[in-house]
C-alpha cells in the first residue's frame, strides 16, 4: 500500500512540475531521487576521465539529463559534476522576481565557500565576482510574470584554483522554470600553459517549479574540458573535489535566497 501511495505522489509531482514542454522532471530525477530530494537530501555525482567517479546521497541517475536546453556532449568533456535537490518556496511573483534578481546579480558569487578535502575545512572558492559591461548584454522585451523571458549577461569570477574565469550567461524563464547557461567565453592560461579554451567550462542550472510541492527542484551540472595537465598539481584532480565544488554552488545560491543548508556543504569529506 505504501508503495502505491508513493507512486501516486511521484506521478502527481512529475505532472505538476512547470509547464515548459522542454522541461520534464523525470529527465532530471528518478522516482527515488524525487522522494529523497523532497526529504531534504542533496544528490551529488562527479566523474573525471581516467580518475573514476564518486557519488553522494541516494543518487541513481549520474548521466547528464536529456534536455533541449542542455547542449553539451558528455564525450567531449573530461569532468562532469551534478548536484540536485529541492527547496520549498511559494511560486509568487515576489519570489520569482527575487530569484531572477539573484541569478542576474553576479556580485553575490563572491564569498562562495566549499569544503576542501586537503585542508579538511570550509575554504573560500570565489574570491571576487562582477558583471562585465558588454554590448553582448541584453534583456528580452517579452515578459512573463514581470520577468524577461531571456537575459544575456557577461561576468567574471576569481576562482581560488583556476584564476580569472570569464563567462557568457543566458537566463531563460519559461513555464515557471529558470534555466541558466554559463559558458566560458575566454581562454585561460596558467604558468604559461593553456588550461581552457572558450566553451571548455560550462555550468547549467535548472530551477523547476512544482505546484504540488510548492517549491523548486534544482539541478546543477558542470562540464569541464582541460587542455593541460597542470591541474594535477592541485587538489582538483579527484572527482570528489569537483563534487564539492558543484555542491558549493547550490548551497551558496540557497543561502542567498534565505535558505540555510550550510550543514550539507561537504558532499565528500
Amino acid at each position: 500500500m505504501k508503495r502505491i501511495i508513493f507512486t501516486i505522489i511521484v506521478i502527481c509531482v512529475s505532472a505538476s512540475a512547470g509547464s515548459d514542454p522542454l522541461i520534464s522532471l523525470k529527465s532530471f530525477f528518478t522516482d527515488n531521487e524525487i522522494k529523497s530530494a523532497l526529504n531534504g537530501e542533496f544528490l551529488t555525482s562527479a566523474k573525471l576521465k581516467g580518475r573514476g567517479s564518486a557519488n553522494s546521497g541516494e543518487v541513481e541517475n549520474t548521466l547528464p539529463a536529456k534536455n533541449g536546453y542542455l547542449n553539451a556532449a558528455e564525450s567531449e568533456f573530461d569532468m562532469i559534476a551534478i548536484d540536485k535537490g529541492f527547496f520549498k518556496m511559494e511560486g509568487s511573483d515576489k519570489n520569482r522576481e527575487r530569484i531572477y534578481r539573484l541569478l542576474t546579480d553576479f556580485s553575490h558569487l563572491k564569498g562562495m565557500e566549499y569544503y576542501s578535502q586537503s585542508d579538511k575545512k570550509n575554504s573560500s572558492l570565489i574570491l571576487k565576482s562582477y558583471k562585465i559591461d558588454s554590448t553582448g548584454n541584453s534583456i528580452s522585451n517579452n515578459k512573463k510574470d514581470n520577468i524577461p523571458e531571456k537575459t544575456i549577461s557577461n561576468f567574471a569570477i576569481q576562482d581560488n584554483r583556476l584564476g580569472l574565469l570569464t563567462f557568457k550567461s543566458e537566463l531563460v524563464y519559461a513555464g515557471d522554470n529558470f534555466i541558466v547557461t554559463n559558458i566560458l567565453s575566454k581562454g585561460v592560461t596558467k604558468y604559461g600553459m593553456n588550461i581552457f579554451n572558450p566553451n571548455d567550462y560550462r555550468v547549467y542550472k535548472f530551477l523547476i517549479y512544482d505546484n504540488k510541492s510548492k517549491g523548486y527542484f534544482f539541478y546543477t551540472i558542470q562540464f569541464m574540458r582541460v587542455r593541460s595537465n597542470v591541474l594535477s598539481s592541485f587538489n582538483l584532480i579527484k572527482p570528489e573535489s569537483f563534487g564539492n565544488r558543484v555542491r558549493a554552488e547550490d548551497i551558496h545560491f540557497l543561502k542567498n535566497i534565505g535558505i540555510e543548508r550550510s550543514g550539507k556543504l561537504a558532499a565528500f569529506k
